[in-house]
């Protein structure tokens, strides 16, 4: 039972990385994939060195080039 809630926590760990790598440019397949080959820390560090993403509106773009 001890390792299930610990296999639980960790994953959640895991995956609130990852959601804070989605809204860097590292995003978030990458943010998680480092978070489940080294430790949730170390993912977490890598996130934060990350830049944030740009965010992209439709307002900004053109309907059409000219």
């Amino acid at each position: 039972m001890e390792k299930i809630i610990s296999f639980a926590i960790w994953s959640l760990l895991i995956y609130g990385v990852a959601k804070l790598g989605s809204q860097r440019v590292i995003g978030f397949k990458t943010s998680m994939i480092v978070s489940i080959l080294m430790t949730p820390l170390v993912g977490l560090i890598v996130v934060l060195c990350s830049p944030k993403a740009e965010k992209k509106s439709a307002i900004n773009k053109p309907l059409h080039s000219q």
